[in-house]
């Protein structure tokens, strides 16, 4: 609905814009074309404004573009994780679990920190 409005105003404007030129032909001569572009230059910047900067992708909030980039990364993420898991063999499989259900991560040795992203990193 909003594209055809937009675009019955866009052909409003230029229909004015060559009638204003038509009818100032006959008064003013070859200055007409001089007349004409200069009164296209704000036709284009409102068309812009328009059909660009007033577009729906250009509403979407700079919050929103994160959040979708990191649901993506994230799943991203579990799809190489289950892609790595599928490729372990049972006895890898059974190493890791063991190697998961050893650790301690209470411990205060400092072995193991938490980064920002909530993995668990080993500072080994």
């Amino acid at each position: 609905m909003r594209t055809i409005v937009k675009a019955l105003v866009t052909a409003f404007m230029w229909t004015l814009l060559l009638g204003l030129i038509g009818i100032s032909m006959t008064q003013i001569g070859g200055l007409a074309i001089v007349l004409a572009l200069v009164l296209m230059i704000p036709l284009l910047a409102i068309m812009a404004f328009m059909w660009v900067v007033d577009s729906e992708p250009a509403r979407i909030s700079a919050e929103s573009r994160s959040k979708s980039f990191s649901s993506k990364r994230d799943k991203r993420k579990r799809q190489n994780l289950d892609a790595m898991l599928d490729n372990l063999s049972d006895e890898q499989i059974e190493e890791l679990r063991m190697r998961l259900g050893d650790v301690d991560y209470n411990s205060s040795n400092g072995r193991y920190a938490v980064s920002d992203d909530g993995e668990l990193v080993n500072l080994r």
